[in-house]
C-alpha cells in the first residue's frame, strides 16, 4: 500500500458522508460542449424552450412548429437551449507543503474527494491532476475511488529541487470552458497573480481551496525552535520572542490577503479551509458563504 492510500481512505469515507448536502457551482456557467445536463450556449433540444426560426432543408422536422404552420401555412422551428456536459479540472497540489502533517494532509484529501465526488455527481466530465513543483501527471477516477496512489510516486520522488516549492501549474494540459478546483495550501512564494492568470485562461472557472492549519496561522511559539523547511528538508535554529512572532503573523496574513486579491482581480474565488475543524463546519466558515460550493 502506498503511503498516500490509507489516508485517502480515510478522507474518502469522511467526504463521502456530506457529499449528498453540497455541489459544485456548475449550473452558474454557460457551457460549451458534449450533451449534459446543463445549459449551454448552443441551440439543442432541452425542455427549455428559446424562440422560433424559419425552417431549413436539413433541420429536424420533430421540432417544427405545427401549431404555428397551421395557423400561418409557414414551417418554423421552436429553438430551445442546448444541454451540455459541464467540464470539470481538479489539481490537487501532492507536494510536502500540503501533505507533509497528517491533520492537514487528511483535510486536502477530504477536500479532493470532495471535488471528485461532486463533480461526478453531477455528470461532468471530470480529469484529476497531481502536481508538484514541475512534475504532473493524471490520476484516473478509477483510481482515485479505489484510493490506489501509486501513480504519485512519480511525482514526488522527481520534482526539480528548483521547482519544488512551487507548482508549475502552466505545464498541465487544461481543458478549455472549465470550472477549474485548485486544492492547494498556497504556501510558495511570489505574486500570485500571474499563476491565477495562467489558471483561469481560456473562459474558465477557477476555484482554490486552501486547508491550513490553526498552528500554522497562529501558532504560540515562544524560545528556542529548530525548523526544518518541509518542501527542502533543510534545518534552521531560530530564537522567537513576541516581536518574531508577531511578524510572522503578519506576514503569513499579507500572503494569503495577496491571494484573495489576485483571486478577485482574475474572478475567482479563494477559500482557505481549516484543517481543524470537521469537514463541513469548515466549509460553512468560508467556503460555502463565497459559493465554492452549496447545499443541495
Amino acid at each position: 500500500m502506498h503511503s498516500y492510500d490509507s489516508i485517502s481512505i480515510q478522507a474518502q469515507k469522511n467526504a463521502q458522508a456530506h457529499a449528498g448536502l453540497l455541489q459544485l457551482p456548475l449550473a452558474e456557467r454557460v457551457w460549451r460542449g458534449a450533451a449534459g445536463e446543463f445549459q449551454g450556449a448552443g441551440v439543442g433540444a432541452s425542455m427549455d424552450f428559446q424562440d422560433h426560426r424559419v425552417y431549413m432543408p436539413g433541420d429536424d422536422p420533430r421540432h417544427i412548429n405545427w401549431q404555428a404552420y397551421a395557423r400561418t401555412g409557414h414551417y418554423t422551428m421552436k429553438l430551445y437551449r442546448e444541454e451540455v456536459r459541464a467540464v470539470v479540472d481538479i489539481i490537487f497540489d501532492i507536494s510536502k507543503s500540503t501533505t507533509f502533517d497528517e491533520t492537514k494532509s487528511l483535510r486536502a484529501f477530504e477536500l479532493l474527494h470532495l471535488v471528485h465526488h461532486c463533480a461526478t455527481k453531477a455528470g461532468a466530465s471530470t480529469v484529476t491532476h497531481l502536481i508538484n513543483g514541475d512534475q504532473h501527471v493524471q490520476i484516473s477516477s478509477q483510481a482515485l475511488l479505489a484510493n490506489h496512489w501509486k501513480v504519485a510516486e512519480n511525482i514526488t520522488s522527481t520534482a526539480s529541487p528548483q521547482y519544488n516549492a512551487i507548482p508549475q501549474f502552466q505545464k498541465l494540459p487544461l481543458r478549455g470552458n472549465a470550472l477549474r478546483v485548485v486544492i492547494s495550501d498556497c504556501l510558495y512564494p511570489g505574486d500570485p497573480l500571474p499563476i491565477l492568470r495562467s489558471l483561469s485562461q481560456r473562459k474558465s472557472g477557477l476555484i482554490i481551496l486552501s486547508p491550513f492549519l490553526e498552528s500554522e496561522a497562529n501558532p504560540n511559539w515562544q524560545g528556542n525552535y529548530f525548523f526544518i523547511d518541509s518542501e527542502t528538508d533543510k534545518s534552521q535554529s531560530h530564537r522567537i520572542e513576541q516581536k518574531t512572532l508577531q511578524r510572522y503573523i503578519t506576514n503569513y496574513q499579507n500572503h494569503f490577503n495577496t491571494w484573495r486579491e489576485a483571486a478577485t482581480r482574475v474572478q475567482a474565488l479563494f477559500t482557505k479551509v481549516s484543517a481543524n475543524s470537521p469537514l463541513l463546519e469548515s466549509l460553512q466558515h468560508e467556503a460555502i458563504k463565497l459559493g465554492a460550493f452549496s447545499l443541495s
